[in-house]
C-alpha cells in the first residue's frame, strides 16, 4: 500500500479535512456536577444499577436507553432529539446491542433525565443484562431468514425480565443474541447464550429450530466465538435457558468461575444430560460408540454425547435420538450412512 502510495500524485484533500475534526467533537452543554443527594425513588434506582456508568471525565455520565427488540417510534424518537439537546447537546448514539446512549450527561440531572424518560416510555432498565435480548429481523422482513428470531427475542424478553430479580449476579449479566440464519447478523457467536435459526424435519413436517452457540466472548472486541452444541425446538428455547444456566450455578468451579470458562471446561467432558423436560430418555455415554449386540448400529459419538436408541417390539426399524444439551435432542428415523448404519433386527437387545 506504501508503494503505491508513493506513486499516487499528491492530493490536498488527503489532508485537509484534519483541520476540521476538532469542530466535530462532543462537548457538553452543562458544567460537570455530581449527584450528591440520594433518590427515594425505586424505579430510578433499578435504573440506574443497569442502565448508567460513569464517564472518566468527572462529574459526567452516559445513559443508556434500553430499546426492547431495537424498536422506538417515530414519536419517541422526536422526543428523545429534544431530552439530548436538553442535557446532552445534538449527539445521539445507537449501539450494536440496539440501544441508544446519551454522553455527556451531568450526574446531577440523571433523575431529572430519567423522569423526562419515562414520561417518553423510554425508562425500560435492563440494559446489557440477560433479558435485553438482540435479534436481526429474522422471518419478519428478511428474505434469508428460517426462523422468526424476533417472535423468540421478545418471548424471551418477557419471560426474563420478570425473573431477573430472581436470578444469581452471575446469571443477570449474561448476554443472549439471536439470528434468524446463520448470517450471525444477530451477533449469536458473540453471545453467552446464542441462537439461529435452522429448520429440522419431525414426522414429515418442517419445524423451526435454533441452532445453540454457547459462551461466546463479546469482551476483547469479539475475542472468540461460542460452540456449537445442537438444535432446539423454537418453543422449548426458554426451557433450555434455565436448564443450562441452573446447570451452571450448580457445576461452576467458585464464584469466580465466568460462563465462558465454564462451557470450556465442561465441552469435551462426559456429562450426565438431564433430560426430564424432554419426551425422549437420554442414556449416559460409557463407551466410545452405541452397539446393538447384533451389530445393528454404530453411532459416532463424536457427534453426541447422549444417544438413546429405540427397537419398537417385533419391529425391524430403529429410532435414534441423539442428544448434544438437554432439551437439545434430535430424533430421527434414519442417519445419513457415514453416521448410522443399519440392518434388519429381529430379536434386538440393548446393551445393559
Amino acid at each position: 500500500m506504501f508503494e503505491e502510495r508513493e506513486i499516487l500524485p499528491h492530493d490536498e484533500r488527503w489532508t485537509d479535512y484534519l483541520e476540521d475534526v476538532r469542530a466535530w467533537e462532543e462537548t457538553p452543554v452543562k458544567e460537570p456536577a455530581e449527584l450528591t443527594s440520594g433518590v427515594s425513588d425505586a424505579n430510578f434506582e433499578t435504573w440506574r444499577a443497569t442502565n448508567l456508568y460513569r464517564q472518566k471525565q468527572k462529574g459526567y455520565a452516559v445513559a443508556t436507553v434500553a430499546l426492547p427488540l431495537g424498536d422506538i417510534t417515530s414519536w419517541q424518537m422526536r422526543q428523545l432529539a429534544d431530552i439530548a439537546r436538553k442535557y446532552c447537546g445534538d449527539n445521539i448514539r445507537t449501539t450494536v446491542e440496539q440501544n441508544i446512549v446519551l454522553r455527556w450527561v451531568a450526574e446531577a440531572d440523571l433523575p431529572a433525565l430519567y423522569e423526562d424518560l419515562k414520561n417518553v416510555g423510554l425508562d425500560q432498565p435492563g440494559a446489557g443484562t440477560i433479558f435485553d435480548v438482540v435479534a436481526c429481523p429474522g422471518t419478519d422482513t428478511c428474505k434469508l431468514g428460517i426462523a422468526s428470531s424476533r417472535g423468540l427475542a421478545g418471548e424471551l424478553h418477557e419471560r426474563l425480565a420478570t425473573k431477573y430479580q430472581q436470578y444469581d449476579s452471575a446469571i443477570q449479566g449474561l448476554k443472549i443474541k439471536i439470528s434468524g440464519c446463520f448470517n450471525s447478523c444477530g451477533q449469536h457467536h458473540l453471545a453467552d447464550l446464542g441462537f439461529y435459526g435452522v429448520s429440522r424435519k419431525v414426522g414429515g413436517t418442517t419445524v423451526p429450530h435454533f441452532r445453540v452457540v454457547l459462551g461466546g466472548q463479546w469482551e476483547n472486541n469479539g475475542g472468540s466465538y461460542g460452540i456449537t452444541i445442537g438444535a432446539v425446538p423454537s418453543k422449548r428455547v426458554p426451557d433450555f435457558i434455565d436448564e443450562i444456566t441452573d446447570r451452571y450455578l450448580k457445576e461452576r468451579e467458585g464464584d469466580k468461575e465466568d460462563f465462558q470458562a465454564f462451557i470450556q471446561r465442561i465441552r469435551k467432558a462426559r456429562t450426565e444430560k438431564d433430560c426430564s423436560t424432554s419426551s425422549r430418555p437420554c442414556r449416559r455415554m460409557n463407551w466410545t460408540r452405541v452397539t446393538i449386540r447384533t451389530g445393528a448400529i454404530h453411532v459416532n459419538t463424536a457427534l453426541a454425547t447422549s444417544v438413546s436408541v429405540n427397537v419398537p417390539a417385533k419391529s425391524c426399524h430403529v429410532s435414534i435420538s441423539i442428544c448434544r444439551m438437554p432439551s437439545a435432542c434430535i430424533s430421527r428415523p434414519s442417519l445419513p450412512m457415514k453416521r448410522v448404519t443399519t440392518r434388519k433386527l429381529m430379536k434386538p437387545r440393548l446393551p445393559p
